[in-house]
């Protein structure tokens, strides 16, 4: 069975995104993985810097076309089938991917929010056909079903950790010299 759950980044496909992102995902990781990415030149050296030996990594360049590039990766998973349809997903279950609707982002904070909390749902409420149950339960990392509550809970916690505190009354200051 396959554990799949949805990562998110939301930024430039540059080198220093890749880098970090990948870095991310390596210290989000307690045990070794097998890791496919696309053929996109960044991921060879920053999967080696984040992991080193530690994971079996390959490369699906397209076509059919796979390379292993370090470990053992098994070949039938060697492919970005799994990450082109969670694309899919979030492109079809949030308007905000697409320009001609009222649910458009024009901020880029905004939308990286939005997809924070899409990932929060998909991974942790969101129960999945292929597996009866939702990705979290599936990978061992949560064994409760939560609900849209839930995430409005955490994002209230957020919010009240985040609110500034009171400063006080306004002390006024004498007037300036004109």
């Amino acid at each position: 069975m396959n554990n799949i759950l949805m990562i998110a980044c939301v930024d430039r496909r540059d080198m220093l995104t890749g880098r970090a992102f990948i870095r991310d995902l390596e210290q989000r990781l307690a045990h070794r993985v097998q890791l496919t990415t696309d053929g996109f030149a960044v991921y060879l050296d920053a999967v080696q810097d984040a992991f080193g030996s530690q994971v079996d990594f390959g490369q699906d360049v397209g076509f059919g076309e796979t390379y292993v590039v370090s470990g053992d990766p098994d070949p039938g998973h060697m492919h970005t089938t799994f990450v082109e349809r969670q694309n899919l997903t979030m492109r079809m279950c949030m308007r905000r991917f697409t320009r001609a609707t009222n649910g458009y982002s024009k901020k880029a904070t905004c939308h990286a929010l939005m997809v924070c909390l899409y990932a929060l749902y998909y991974n942790f409420v969101r129960i999945h056909e292929s597996v009866r149950t939702t990705p979290a339960m599936a990978a061992g990392i949560d064994d409760t079903l939560h609900d849209v509550g839930w995430i409005a809970d955490l994002v209230a916690e957020q919010e009240e950790r985040e609110r500034p505190k009171h400063r006080g009354p306004y002390k006024r200051r004498g007037r300036l010299a004109a």
